[in-house]
């Protein structure tokens, strides 16, 4: 643990060499330690944590090879520990985690790779929000579908993105929610949908899915420019370009906070406009 809180304060201090340093001799015991009780699954953890650690620095060092071979270690240590049926249900969120920090590493050496290593944790996050009735598995559902999606449009397989944009939907629509919530979640994979569709030139779909999402998440700011987009290029510019110049609802917000979100609403619109004319 003190291992542990050196390396933590010397990447707070900006010194990732002096942390990795650290980092290896925190990786090192870990391994002694779980060596001498193979069968301790907190030893395990602990040491899978190690490789994260070890992972991050080496990230931030630019030394990407060795980081996913520590990712890798690191999930191998937390797959076995989670074999068990007395595993904490945390160690399998730890293990998508690091499935997707792994996955940002290797999109561009290996994109194919990148994709299995996010279908696999959202695999595993669908399973959890499944056993566990909690806004918060439920929430990470939702940013791992969301970074599926992401990653192909990112590769230009916007059929792809579709595709699951629609398993996230129907994902959302079917969960189990004791928290009231789920309206919220269903208008955000609607959100997704209708940035999806659009790029896929589904326009007829992304109207659709947009027109429900600001109906069910009218407070999230995305969903109203996403909609503005699948709008215009359905052809009905009028609309679209009342959303665009008007902004989001901001009838609940201060002063201060309406000139922050339409600045940013501003600013979002140029960088959407940006990634729908690279992909034509």
């Amino acid at each position: 643990m003190v291992l542990q809180r050196i390396v933590y304060a010397l990447i707070e201090m900006k010194n990732p060499q002096e942390a990795l340093r650290w980092a290896d001799r925190d990786v090192a015991l870990s391994q002694e330690l779980s060596s001498v009780s193979p069968d301790d699954l907190a030893r395990k953890r602990d040491l899978a944590s190690s490789y994260d650690r070890r992972a991050r620095i080496l990230d931030q060092l630019g030394d990407n090879g060795t980081a996913i071979k520590n990712y890798n270690e690191g999930i191998d240590q937390l797959e076995a520990a989670t074999a068990r049926e007395d595993a904490s249900p945390m160690w399998r969120r730890d293990t998508a985690a690091m499935l997707e920090s792994m996955a940002k590493l290797r999109v561009t050496s290996d994109p194919e790779g990148a994709i299995a290593a996010l279908r696999r944790a959202l695999f595993i996050r669908e399973g959890l929000a499944a056993s566990q009735e909690d806004p918060r598995w439920q929430n990470e559902v939702a940013t791992s579908y969301r970074r599926l999606t992401e990653l192909m449009l990112d590769l230009n397989r916007e059929a792809d993105a579709l595709e699951i944009a629609e398993q996230y939907l129907l994902a959302t629509i079917i969960s189990p929610d004791r928290q009231n919530s789920r309206v919220d979640r269903v208008g955000r994979a609607l959100g997704t949908l209708c940035w999806s569709a659009t790029n896929t030139r589904n326009f007829p779909r992304a109207v659709w899915a947009g027109q429900a999402a600001t109906m069910l998440a009218p407070d999230r700011e995305f969903v109203w420019l996403n909609y503005a987009h699948a709008l215009m290029f359905a052809g009905d510019r009028e609309k679209a370009r009342i959303i665009y110049l008007g902004g989001p609802p901001l009838e609940n917000k201060n002063a201060q906070d309406k000139l922050k979100i339409l600045k940013q609403w501003r600013d979002d619109i140029g960088k959407d406009f940006n990634e729908l004319q690279q992909r034509n």
